[in-house]
């Protein structure tokens, strides 16, 4: 039986911002920030993004928001917004990508 090897898939700019909800402008930046999967070239005019990289840094951001969420889940100094947020989180200036993975146990 032959091994079947699965290609990775490119996706555009347009499917980059309707997958991750972010505008044109913040991706480049968190690219440039080394914090966004970089495009790839593919001609002289256009680029393309790998679809694992992105749905990876989708679900960093999932397992991110989870781990704030468990790591506070029993401070009664902290009541939750609607979107599973703090009020206190918010405060602190901490954002989701400022976190290291591994803090979560």
């Amino acid at each position: 039986m032959k091994a079947i090897t699965i290609q990775p898939r490119l996706r555009d700019l347009a499917w980059v911002k309707e997958a991750t909800g972010q505008t044109k402008l913040q991706i480049y930046r968190l690219m440039a920030d080394g914090k966004f999967p970089r495009q790839v070239k593919t001609s002289a005019n256009t680029v393309r993004w790998v679809e694992s990289e992105v749905m990876s840094w989708i679900q960093d951001r999932i397992s991110e928001r989870d781990c704030v969420i468990d790591s506070r889940a029993n401070d009664p100094n902290v009541v939750p917004d609607h979107d599973g947020a703090s009020d206190e989180l918010a405060r602190s200036g901490v954002g989701y990508d400022q976190l290291q993975k591994g803090e979560c146990s």
